[in-house]
């Protein structure tokens, strides 16, 4: 795509290109937990003391955009695991698999194997990386999903909003 073009692309859809978090309209998800379940709530753990600052700093981030509010109770609570990102940031992931994935219904929807979908690709002549930054954070939850998935940090807790 020449300059120029792309240039006009970038115009046009100015919107799509802020630097701001997006999010998907017309839907919000829903957590299904099974009624019989007993709220799990699980205490933090120990963040290696190189990437302290760089978790307060990412909590504090989300916090001012809106993503994460403090809370001071919450029967549900799931430690994080912060991942290092190659910028040297870190991404604060959720560990749900200690607490609400195991009292949910899953969708038992099948994912393609990744030899099926490489066969899809052949023949192919332009490809494409995309990077959805924060792509799950662009789905807002149901008010009642909310208390499912509040996250225990160093600093706290905090849900997602």
């Amino acid at each position: 795509m020449k300059a120029v073009q792309l240039d006009d692309v970038l115009r046009r859809h100015a919107a799509l290109f802020k630097d701001e978090l997006g999010i998907l309209k017309g839907y919000k998800a829903k957590i299904y937990v099974k009624p019989e379940i007993t709220p799990k709530f699980c205490r933090a753990r120990s963040i290696p003391y190189s990437m302290v600052s760089r978790v307060e700093r990412e909590l504090t981030r989300l916090q001012e955009r809106g993503i994460l509010e403090p809370v001071e109770f919450s029967d549900w609570a799931a430690p994080i695991v912060p991942v290092l990102k190659s910028d040297k940031s870190v991404r604060i992931c959720g560990d749900f698999s200690v607490t609400v994935n195991q009292a949910s219904k899953l969708d038992c929807y099948p994912l393609p194997k990744v030899n099926d979908l490489f066969t899809k690709l052949v023949g192919g002549k332009t490809f494409t990386k995309l990077d959805l930054r924060e792509a799950y954070l662009q789905i807002e939850l149901e008010e009642e999903s909310k208390q499912y998935v509040t996250i225990n940090t160093h600093k706290g807790l905090f849900k997602f909003n």
